[in-house]
Order: structure tokens, then sequence, then C-alpha cells
């Protein structure tokens, strides 16, 4: 206590008008503790005057601060305190007394305020005012600590309009050094300005730029650019740095903000998901536009993949389906196929962060694969199963699938274990960029081969005329036929026994060469062969894909083809039912159609084709509650604005059927990414899920 008293006396010596009399309070506070304790706060209080409230004084006001905290601990002799604040000689005299006494971070605050409210009421000049909003804001920087500090609305609005511009530089570098935030509008707005229109100095203090070229001054960019900046504000300052194409320290911002979204917007249960989602998606944008403006894809996909890696425990696939969808789409715009690896690679981690499992690998690769197939290059994406499917039989299977012949000589043939294994074939093999983790000792699956067929036919369609497009097809088809008779049962191929490359081969032959009578005469040969059963489910038919809108098939061929499905077990799909139902309709057996369709509604299949709900409305069929009931509205309407054009709706019709034929394995690789995303951030089974909202933050 009375090295308080003898700290406050040199404070008074120094700050007081010649009135005070620094020995008389010297004296006062070496009292015996007794009579001290009694009137050290009055004394002190009665001894203090208006010079006080200067912003030169604040370090010595500083010192007394801590030396008040040491004495008086929060809650501390209450009488001391009032004889210290009743000495004050005005309100706004008390509000800076008050801003003296240790309190919590909150009280602080609601001092401050108190403090600011008296300042600007008060009667003191401008420059009077200024010196004392600086000084009440150096006191409670000084309680508030390393959390930051919310000066009011007011002070700022009153600094906007007292500040010449020549000031600006002075004022935010005063705010940023006692870590005051920056997010009131009138506060930004001096940070716009200078970020647009000031000096180099002036960019480099709002934008921090001017504490990271060395290791002592980053200390203040580490510690109070997310503390003077809420995330939206970060935002706007680093895209302005993009925008000036400044990116010598583009990593450390980005880097910096990514944190910030982790530990702060993302972690915050308060925050509504939607505000979450759109903090990610502005986040993938910037990144995004510093990639295209620096073409720096490589550090895009690596913080893309971190920041997914560091997501809180709960975060889910939905908010990142999106900004994953369009990073992926520019790297592959771009041609980056090493970065689509390292992105995926570095995905693949985050999901074994706290459950390491195997099983996410293929779904993993499946997802590269998918995204490979967009570069349009089948070399590379060769060249990667081999390097991702270590096992030696994965060159046999593409040389037995007559593909490795298509892609590296230019037309399909079986080619044996010998030759696609020999040093010579390793030429054509294009340096992949692996991962170790993404490194499988096996052979690919039914959804990585369709991918690699859909990458080399797409290519060949485009380079070759429609018969010879044809004639590859009909080859491949052998070949897949026959490898499937004779290999597919050996243990190494067991991932290759369904439909999926079956269904693949059919939909081109039948849809791109236009050929639906060859694609039936294809497949009832391929299941009329003995012992020829791939697993065939009901979302897996290819007796679906040859049966649907196939004008070609007479009715002997459509109940040959429905006896073999009987025979073969094979379940009836959508395409298959509600083909029947229109079939027998334009045939004029409406019995039967109605047949067809009870079967259609009793399999729960969707009801969205316009010809099977307009057959079904004009006959009193019952429409089932699950179809699509904007749809069945406009059909019962007769709204001829949608209804006209059939032939416009019936090509879309099928587009939308078949589509997931053109690539068989979509779906399949839609859920492994999905997997992949909700690996880490799974929702535990009995959280909550948040409520949907339209909240967003406001603007900077």
């Amino acid at each position: 206590m009375l090295r308080a008293g003898f700290q406050a006396s040199s404070l008074v010596s120094r700050i007081c008008s010649s009135r005070i009399q620094a020995k008389r309070l010297t004296a006062a506070l070496s009292c015996n503790e007794k009579m001290a304790m009694s009137s050290w706060g009055g004394d002190l209080g009665r001894r203090i005057g208006a010079q006080l409230y200067r912003r030169e004084n604040a370090a010595e006001l500083r010192r007394l601060q801590a030396e008040l905290r040491e004495q008086w601990a929060t809650g501390g002799d209450g009488r001391e305190r009032a004889e210290f604040e009743a000495c004050a000689r005005d309100e706004e005299e008390r509000a800076f007394f008050r801003l003296l006494m240790p309190a919590s971070g909150p009280e602080v605050t609601r001092r401050l305020e108190r403090a600011v409210d008296e300042v600007l009421s008060g009667r003191s000049s401008r420059a009077e005012k200024r010196e004392r909003l600086y000084c009440a804001i150096a006191l409670a920087a000084q309680e508030i600590g390393a959390s930051g500090m919310e000066v009011p609305e007011a002070a700022h609005r009153w600094f906007a309009a007292d500040l010449a511009r020549s000031e600006y530089f002075g004022h935010v570098q005063f705010l940023i050094e006692h870590g005051v935030q920056l997010n009131a509008r009138s506060a930004f707005q001096l940070v716009r300005t200078m970020l647009r229109s000031g000096s180099e100095l002036e960019v480099q203090l709002v934008s921090f730029k001017l504490f990271l070229y060395d290791a002592d001054s980053r200390r203040v960019f580490d510690e109070k650019f997310d503390l003077v900046y809420d995330f939206r504000r970060m935002h706007y300052v680093i895209t302005q740095m993009v925008a000036r194409r400044d990116f010598r320290f583009m990593r450390d911002y980005l880097e910096a903000l990514a944190r910030r979204l982790e530990q702060r917007e993302l972690s915050d249960a308060r925050l509504p998901a939607a505000v979450q989602r759109d903090h990610i998606a502005r986040y993938t944008e910037l990144l995004m536009l510093y990639a295209r403006k620096s073409g720096d894809a490589k550090m895009l996909a690596e913080l893309f993949a971190s920041l997914v890696d560091n997501l809180p425990h709960g975060m889910g696939g939905e908010a990142l389906r999106q900004p994953l969808h369009e990073v992926m789409t520019y790297l592959i715009s771009e041609n980056q196929p090493q970065q689509v690896l390292k992105l995926v690679a570095g995905m693949r981690k985050a999901g074994e962060t706290h459950r390491p499992s195997k099983l996410s690998v293929p779904g993993t690769l499946a997802l590269v694969v998918s995204a490979l197939r967009q570069f349009k290059n089948p070399n590379l994406v060769v060249s990667f199963i081999v390097q991702a499917y270590r096992k030696t039989q994965t060159r046999v299977l593409l040389g037995q699938l007559g593909l490795w012949s298509l892609v590296f000589r230019g037309h399909p043939a079986v080619l044996s274990p010998e030759v696609v294994k020999s040093p010579q074939e390793d030429a054509h093999i294009s340096p992949v960029d692996l991962p170790k983790e993404l490194r499988l000792k096996s052979v690919p699956d039914s959804c990585i081969m369709c991918e690699l067929y859909q990458t080399i036919l797409s290519e060949k369609r485009s380079q070759v005329s429609e018969e010879e497009y044809r004639e590859i097809l009909i080859q491949l088809f052998a070949f897949y036929q026959d490898f499937m008779g004779k290999l597919v049962r050996k243990y190494d191929y067991h991932q290759l026994y369904d439909t999926s490359i079956l269904r693949l081969l059919l939909y081109k032959i039948k849809n791109e060469v236009g050929d639906g009578e060859l694609a039936f005469k294809l497949l009832m040969d391929f299941y009329g062969r003995p012992k020829m059963k791939p697993k065939c489910t009901t979302e897996g038919n290819p007796f679906g894909v040859v049966l649907y809108q196939n004008k070609a098939l007479t009715q002997t061929q459509v109940n040959q083809a429905l006896a073999l499905m009987g025979d073969l077990r094979i379940p009836m799909d959508f395409k298959t039912t509600s083909s029947m139902v229109l079939w027998y309709a334009s045939a004029g057996d409406i019995d039967l159609a109605h047949t067809w369709y009870t079967k259609l509604v009793r399999g729960r299949f969707q009801m969205k084709n316009r010809h099977v709900l307009k057959l079904a409305l004009a006959h009193g069929w019952t429409i089932p509650a699950y179809a699509d009931q904007q749809l069945v509205s406009e059909l019962s309407r007769g709204d001829s604005a949608r209804d006209n054009p059939e032939d416009t709706q019936d090509a879309v019709d099928t587009a939308v059927l078949e589509s997931e034929d053109a690539s068989a394995c979509t779906s399949t690789i839609l859920e492994k990414a999905d997997e992949l995303l909700y690996k880490v951030q799974r929702r535990p089974l009995d959280a909550p899920l948040d409520a949907p909202s339209d909240t967003t933050s406001p603007a900077p």
C-alpha cells in the first residue's frame, strides 16, 4: 500500500498544477498504515486535477492503475473507493476516476461508455475532448488487456468528424496499439478510405502488412489482426490486397483468416448454420479470387484442404459441397490435375484424423478419378489408376478389356498380361505425384472403371466418325462380355461383378449411337450365356436402360426381355415399369397399362414422367401422394405453356432419367464424396440440428 502511495506521488509531481503539492500528497501517503487506509483514497482523489485527462499522461496513469489494482483487489474496501470517487468535482471527472479503479471486462466497457458520454456532452474544447477520449481509451485498454476492446460508436463518429485527413494514420495507429476493435461503421470507414486512397504507409498500417516484415513486429500481426477486425472486415481488407495484387504476405493473410473462421465463427454455437455456411463460401471465394489473380492454384488447393481438415466437429458436408465443387471446377478449368490430387488427398487425411479407416481410400479415389475425367485426358486417368491401384492385375484388367490398347495404340484390342506388364509399356505412363496414402494394393472397382470408360469414349466420340465409334463400342462390349465370362469370378476381380459397365455400354449404344435394337440384342446375348449373372439391383437394372423409350423394339422383343428378367429374378425398376405402362397404352390396351401402372405405384418409384401422369389423370387412376404434386397440378389445369412441347419435354424426361446411367456410378461417387466430407465433421447422433435461418452478417 505504501509503495502505491509513493508511485502515485511520482505521477502527481509530474501532472498536477502548482496548487497541488507533491510533498503534501507524499506525506499523506506515508502515514502509518491505519491512517493511510482511512484517508489514502480520498486524499489521492482530491489531488488529481483536470490535467490528468491528457494523452501524454496515459503511461503514468496506467502505472497508477496497476498500483490501484494491487491496493484494491476487485470488490475490495468499498469505503476507500467511495472516498476516492467522492472527490471528483463533476460527473466527467468521476467517470475517469472509475476508469482508474480495477474491474472486470464488462464493467470496464460500461465505465468507458459512461466516460465517453460525459466527455462528448461536456463543455470542454474539441482539442480537450480528443485528448480525454484518447486517455479514456488507454485506461480502459489497460484493464481489458489482450481480449480486444469495443469503443462506443459515438466516439468513433466524433473522431471521424473531427479528424483531419492527415491525422488518420496517427489515430488508427493509436487504436491498433490499444487493441481497439475497428468493426464499428465509423471506424471502419476510416479503414476503407485509407485502403482505397491512402498512401502506401497508410495501406500497410490498416492491412497490418507494416508488421509482417520482421519477427519482432510480426507479433502485432499475430495478436491483433483478428482482434481489431472481425471475419468480414478481415475478408474485406484481404480482398483489397488481392485487388492491389499485393501477394507478398498473402499466405499469412489467408491462414489468419482461416484460423479466425475455424476458431471463432465456426465454433460459435450461437451463430446460425446459414451464416456459418456463408462464411465458408466467402472464404472459398476469396481463395479463388487470389488464385485467379495470381495463378497460384497450389495455395488454393492447400488452404482449402487445410480448412476442411480443421473444421470443428459437427460441421457437415452440406457446408462444403458447393465450395468443394467450385474449387474443383476451377482447378479443372486451369488444367491442374496435380492440385486436384493434393486437395482430395488432404481431405482424405482429414477424414482419418479421428477415425482411421482404409474404407475411406476407395471413396477418395473415386472422387479423384471423377474429377480427373473432366480434364478429358485418358492418358492422365489411366496413369493415375495404374499408380493408385498398385496390384499388377490392374494392368492385366485394362489389357483384357481392350482399354490399354485403345488409349495407347488408338484402337481396341485384347493384350496379354505379358505385354501390358512389360517394361516397354511403362513409357506410356505419365508420372503422377500421388500421395502414398492414396495407393492401394488392389484393382479398381466398377465405379473407377466406369469413369475410365467415360473418359476414353468421350474423347473417341469427338475424334472418329459415327460408324467408327459404333464399332469401338461393339468391340469393347465383346471384350467386356468375354472378360466377365472367363475372368471375373477370380478373386482379384470380384469388385467388378455388377452391372455398372454393362449399363454404361448399353446406354451409349442405344442413345449415342442411336441403335436401340442392337442394344437389345447385345443385352439378350449377354444374359443368354450360362452363369452370366452379375449383381443386379432396382437402381442398377440394365433392362430398364434398354427398354425405356426404346421405339425400335417390337412387342415380341419386349416380352422376351420381360421373360428373361423373370427367369433371372431381376427386380423391376422405374424405366422398365413405366415403359410398359406407355407401351400398352399406345397399343390401346388400357387394362394392361393400368396393371403396369399399379406395379409402378406399389413399387413407390418416382412419379415425375409427364406422359405417365397424364395417362393416369385421363383414365382416373389413383395418383400417389409422393408424386410430383406441382406437375400433377399443372397437368390437371391443362397448362398449355408447360404442356404443349411434348417432344421437348420427352427429351428432358429421358435425359434426366437416363443421366445416371450415362455415368453409371455417379450417384455412388457422390455418396462417397459426401461420406468423405462428413468423415471428421459428422454430427453426433444426439446433437440437435440447427434451425434454418436467413440471418446474415452485416456487410462491412
